[in-house]
Parts: structure tokens; C-alpha cells; sequence
């Protein structure tokens, strides 16, 4: 009987208001869980999206250097003279060529002090004029062709 008496006052002392604080406190624990919950799930989509937009920067840093290497090679000289000569077209040929020649240029330089060596700057300069000359005769290309004179 003893143990009847101490049941029911253990059932007397605990009171509705301490029921309704403990399922407070279990409901507000279990309100803290779920927010934990929410925030890991949301930083490790965040981690994950991260992760994708590094892996996509790494293709598309790939896709411009292929780009730029594509772009080095369809401007090379040797790429544009072929896709030229595709089109039809060539060199011009000497026949085609005109020839301009301006009046007072190159302009002419204040006479310097005379000096030993302007004699052999002469004679070295009709050396090249005759070189070339042979050089083109050589060659099969005509010493008079056509040119314009301009006039300012």
C-alpha cells in the first residue's frame, strides 16, 4: 500500500504546466534540428554548385585556348595564301605592277660638312645600283617598267 500512496503523489506532482514546458522544450530541440539540418543540406548544394561552376570555368578556359589556337592557325600566312589561291587568287605580276614615284621624296637632308667618305658612300651606292641591276636582268624582269609620276 505504501507504494500506491507514493504513485499517486508522483502522478500528483507532475502538473499540466510542466507537461506542456517539457513538450515545449522537446518541440523547440527538435525546431533547432531541423534548422540544423536545412542549413548542412543547404551548404553542401552550395558546395556542389561550387564545385560545377569551377569544373565548367576549367571547359570553358579549355574551349578558348583550342579557340585561340584555332584562330593562330587559320591566320598564319601560309593558311591565308591557301585559302587565296583557292579563291582564285595570286601574285601580281610585274606586268600588273605600277610603279609610283614621288616628287622630292625622300626629302631631301641639309648638305652635311664634306668629308672624306662621300666618295665612297658613291661608289658603293652605284656598286648596289649595278648589283641590282644584274639581279633583275637575271631574274627576266624588265629594267623599264611602266610608272606614274606624282605631283603634289
Amino acid at each position: 500500500m505504501t507504494t500506491h500512496i507514493v504513485r499517486r503523489q508522483l502522478a500528483t506532482a507532475v502538473s499540466f504546466s510542466t507537461v506542456r514546458t517539457l513538450i515545449l522544450l522537446l518541440a523547440l530541440l527538435a525546431l533547432l534540428g531541423m534548422v540544423y539540418m536545412v542549413q548542412s543540406t543547404q551548404a553542401t548544394v552550395t558546395g556542389q554548385r561550387v564545385q560545377e561552376l569551377r569544373e565548367q570555368l576549367v571547359r570553358l578556359d579549355r574551349e578558348i585556348d583550342q579557340l585561340e589556337y584555332d584562330i593562330a592557325v587559320q591566320t598564319s600566312p601560309p593558311k591565308i595564301a591557301e585559302r587565296a589561291r583557292a579563291l582564285g587568287l595570286h601574285p601580281p605580276t610585274l606586268a600588273q605592277t605600277t610603279f609610283v614615284q614621288v616628287k622630292n621624296y625622300p626629302v631631301a637632308m641639309p648638305a652635311a660638312a664634306p668629308s672624306t667618305s662621300s666618295s665612297t658612300l658613291t661608289s658603293n651606292d652605284s656598286f648596289i645600283v649595278t648589283l641590282w641591276q644584274q639581279l633583275l636582268a637575271r631574274l627576266g624582269i624588265p629594267l623599264d617598267v611602266p610608272s606614274v609620276q606624282a605631283s603634289p
